[in-house]
């Protein structure tokens, strides 16, 4: 037997409504509206209202929305202390760092944000614009002689420097002063840029080079002096086998095994040689 309610469409208005009623209550409806009285309807007739659906969804929509919004001016702070994090003025005086409330009941700060593609942003406002420079980039002296270096641009206060000063000095003023035979780098900074002179010295020789020893003999653990004379050039040493004798740069040969090898001493352009004999 069927047990669901007959339905019957008004004549008046065009509603469906159950024949439970013995009048349409959407007319009934109607008609209460307009006498200002109350309205009495049963749950079951909001299915054959148009639209009934779609308008208690959106009340329940805006009831929703409502309650979140009350939440959050109500139990904002109380939900950030929660989430571990609250955004606040670094200082209380509005300068923008970032406070973050730790577990442990500690806080932390942040540095405030600076944009670097910000055309008034400059990570040191001192760095000059230009960048240093020397007047000369490589110079040949010979032992005794100077020459002038002069920098410019940059930031305008200059440190001198030489990378071999047993070859070339230099002064605060960039006066260089050739000691010796040899290569060095002469540089100079401004703290933020930094340019460089290579400095070639010609030694004094007198053309007859000699080294003290051709070939000597020595024991095991025994140091002995090679050195070159007729100039006053800095000598680079050198030894074939450093397992049987080792060299320093000084010349000093030193034996470390039994064996013979043979050492070298460039200097002005010539290479004088001795034989070592380690027993």
């Amino acid at each position: 037997m069927d047990s669901e309610p007959k339905m019957k469409r008004c004549e008046t208005c065009g509603e469906l409504y159950s024949t439970t009623y013995r009048a349409c209550p959407f007319c009934q409806e109607e008609a209460a509206m307009q006498q200002g009285k109350p309205i009495h309807r049963r749950a079951s007739d909001f299915r054959n209202k148009r639209g009934g659906h779609a308008l208690g969804i959106l009340l329940l929509v805006l009831a929703l929305v409502a309650v979140g919004a009350g939440s959050v001016a109500l139990f904002g702070e109380n939900l950030a202390s929660v989430l571990g994090m609250r955004e606040t003025s670094g200082d209380g005086e509005g300068d923008g760092g970032i406070s973050s409330s730790l577990s442990d009941g500690s806080s932390s700060t942040s540095q405030n944000y600076e944009d670097p593609y910000d055309p008034d942003y400059n990570v040191d406002a001192a760095a000059p614009e230009t960048a240093v420079a020397l007047s000369q980039s490589s110079l040949s002296l010979e032992t005794g002689g100077t020459a002038q270096l002069t920098a410019a641009q940059g930031g305008g206060t200059y440190t001198w420097s030489s990378s071999n000063e047993a070859v070339a000095t230099v002064d605060a003023a960039g006066l260089v002063t050739a000691v010796a035979g040899g290569s060095a780098t002469i540089s100079v900074t401004d703290g933020y840029t930094t340019a460089e002179c290579a400095v070639q010295i010609a030694g004094v020789s007198d053309g007859s080079l000699t080294i003290n020893r051709t070939d000597f003999t020595q024991g095991v653990g025994d140091s002995w002096k090679l050195k070159i004379e007729g100039t006053d050039s800095a000598v680079t040493w050198s030894i074939d086998d450093s397992s049987i004798a080792t060299i320093a740069a000084d010349g000093t040969v030193t034996g470390v095994s039994s064996g013979t090898t043979t050492a070298y001493g460039t200097v002005d352009g010539q290479t004088l040689e001795c034989i070592v004999r380690i027993k």
